[in-house]
């Protein structure tokens, strides 16, 4: 992971897509409704952010997004960009200053040049916020390392 993370600093996010649970042709709002999201960084492929196969740890990888696709009766999934109302839209056009990965890999803490970005892997679940949940530990800054 931290190989990829070092490559992404200084660099600015573009664009941001999602891969989000969708039911009857309602969208799935919160956390829990996002399943995998890529980041595009300038002169980079997308970066792939998602939880394993455990749901226990954050992975980060060079990968291009999936389509869309129609689980039948449990709804499908729609990869598109995120709403001006979710978190994750409020980053693209920003510099990656920094980064920082949190506990034992299970997720990274984003230090960008207008606000932080804490991506978690919880139970299966994403949890996003502008800063590190309590009680997990950072590890050190790339950038001092």
């Amino acid at each position: 992971m931290r190989k990829i993370l070092v490559q992404l600093l200084g660099r600015t996010l573009l664009v941001v897509e999602e891969a989000r649970h969708w039911r009857d042709g309602v969208r799935g709002e919160g956390d829990e409704a996002l399943i995998d999201f890529w980041l595009y960084f300038d002169g980079l492929p997308a970066v792939h952010v998602c939880g394993d196969d455990d749901g226990e740890r954050l992975l980060v990888t060079f990968d291009e997004p999936y389509a869309s696709y129609d689980m039948g009766e449990y709804g499908e999934f729609r990869v598109a960009s995120p709403r001006q109302t979710d978190l994750l839209w409020h980053y693209a056009g920003h510099q990656l200053v920094d980064a920082a990965v949190l506990g034992d890999r299970v997720g990274v803490l984003f230090r960008f040049d207008h606000r932080d970005l804490a991506v978690v892997e919880r139970d299966d679940d994403f949890v996003l916020s502008d800063a590190a949940p309590a009680g997990l530990a950072v590890g050190d800054w790339l950038t001092t390392v």
